[in-house]
C-alpha cells in the first residue's frame, strides 16, 4: 500500500519532467553563408524555428506539444 501511495505522489512530477523541445543541429554544403533555414509544420504558415547558415552549419531550436510532420525550407 505504501508503494502505491508513493507512485501516486511521484507520477505528477514525472509529467513535469517531460521536455517538449527539439534541437536540429545540421551541416549543409553547397549554399552560401547567410542562407535562411526555416522549419514549418506541414500546412502551417508560421515557421516553428528559423536559423541562418554560418560556415556550412545551422542550429534550429523550438518547442512542440506533440510529434508533427515538418518541412525544412532552405533559402527563399
Amino acid at each position: 500500500m505504501k508503494k502505491l501511495l508513493i507512485a501516486f505522489v511521484l507520477f505528477p512530477l514525472s509529467l513535469l519532467a517531460q521536455n517538449a523541445g527539439f534541437t536540429i543541429d545540421g551541416t549543409l554544403t553547397g549554399y552560401p553563408d547567410s542562407t535562411a533555414i526555416q522549419l514549418f509544420e506541414n500546412g502551417g504558415a508560421v515557421p516553428l524555428a528559423t536559423a541562418t547558415l554560418k560556415k556550412g552549419k545551422f542550429l534550429l531550436k523550438g518547442k512542440v506539444e506533440e510529434p508533427v510532420l515538418c518541412l525544412l525550407i532552405i533559402g527563399g
